[in-house]
């Protein structure tokens, strides 16, 4: 696990348990203003140019309580999922949620580079909510993070970012704000040529596919 994460780890435990004492929306719990807004992020991690007809596996990183394994199934899909996390109380409720979902599979992780191989290895939303971490070093945490997960892809990585085109005066300060020209050229330039942009959905985020040469 990256330094600066490790020494974040309670604060985020304290945040998503108090979010899943407070809400009963599953959405709500993971941090989201509703399921919608929920629900428009994974569409963008499957506008990856892919064959998504074929059976395929997939690492999600950052899981939570499984919601992109139930929006995935929801889309009539042929896939395993391994669902990773840092926080044991996100496995221990994904594993409740899904216990009878043979496809599915939720794991405790301490570092990236643990996780099994798979075609695509999807984050969402873990490089937003930094507190007081310092923007080099939180930098530093998202660019290793993406050489582990295209390290463990077979095939793609997609993930996605807070935005600095947010506009200024809704920037919260405990949250990072990721510049996408920036996040593009690096995953151009040391992960793979054929990579792809999103910033064309509404919200302040975007989106990055990184699919192998």
């Amino acid at each position: 696990m990256h330094p600066i994460i490790t020494a974040l780890t309670h604060n985020f435990e304290r945040h998503y348990a108090n979010l899943m004492q407070t809400h009963q929306e599953q959405s709500k719990q993971m941090g989201f203003r509703d399921q919608s807004a929920q629900f428009v992020r994974f569409a963008q991690l499957l506008r990856l140019t892919f064959d998504w007809k074929q059976q395929f596996s997939i690492n999600d990183l950052g899981c939570g309580a499984g919601d992109l394994y139930s929006f995935l199934k929801g889309q009539n899909l042929h896939f395993h999922y391994s669902g990773y996390d840092m926080l044991p109380l996100m496995v221990l409720e994904a594993e409740k949620r899904f216990q009878k979902e043979e496809q599915a599979r939720f794991f405790h992780l301490a570092h990236t580079s643990d996780m099994e191989p798979a075609d695509i290895v999807f984050a969402s939303g873990i490089f937003n909510l930094k507190y007081d971490a310092p923007d080099v070093g939180w930098q530093d945490y998202i660019e290793k993070t993406l050489v582990e997960m295209f390290k463990k892809s077979n095939k793609a990585l997609v993930f996605n970012a807070l935005t600095t085109y947010s506009d200024p005066h809704k920037q919260a300060t405990e949250l990072h704000y990721s510049n996408p020209l920036e996040l593009f050229h690096f995953c151009k330039t040391n992960l793979a040529s054929n990579v792809v942009l999103y910033h064309d959905y509404g919200h302040y985020d975007f989106t990055i596919a990184v699919t192998k040469d």
